[in-house]
């Protein structure tokens, strides 16, 4: 049960805790649109779960441990002696991994900035040695950060917004 736990927390981390979508730009975004975007909503979740599910099949299974095996693995039996192939989508992944990086630091960069004014440049630097330090230790890393704060992200989400509705 606790490996569950550990999965999940590194899945909500990774979707929510990196910045990449706050429950408030999913409200916006899907709310706008009405029923359909209800209907996205509940299409998207799916997706998501379909490809998270069938992902951790894969690896479990095969016994993966690197991204490059796993593309090996979901390429058509005459891809994957591709040599060149394999190589290039490792690498596009490489370039969306290092995109999204960039991403999570200039949003942690502009928030520091708008909540303690603090320059731009320092709130990246402290991103950027805090993901090292994180990164550095492997999954394994990155699993025990997601233990402690993904909890504590869903307890604060819960408050707030047991906050909101009892102000209303």
């Amino acid at each position: 049960m606790s490996r569950i736990f550990k999965v999940t927390f590194v899945i909500i981390g990774t979707i929510i805790g990196a910045g990449f979508a706050s429950g408030q730009e999913i409200y916006t975004f899907f709310n706008m649109h009405g029923v359909q975007g209800l209907i996205g909503l509940v299409l998207s979740i799916l997706l998501i779960s379909i490809i998270i599910y069938k992902t951790l099949k894969i690896t479990i299974e095969k016994n993966i441990n690197i991204y490059s095996e796993f593309v090996g693995e979901i390429l058509p039996s005459k891809l994957k002696e591709n040599r060149i192939l394999v190589f290039t989508i490792s690498n596009i992944i490489n370039i969306f991994l290092f995109i999204s990086f960039n991403i999570m630091v200039a949003g942690f960069s502009a928030y520091f900035f708008q909540e303690f004014n603090l320059p731009k440049v320092i709130g990246g630097f402290i991103i950027a040695v805090l993901s090292f330090l994180v990164f550095s230790k492997s999954i394994n890393g990155i699993v025990k950060i997601n233990t402690y704060l993904i909890p504590m992200l869903l307890i604060l989400i819960i408050v707030l917004g047991l906050k909101k509705i009892i102000i209303r």
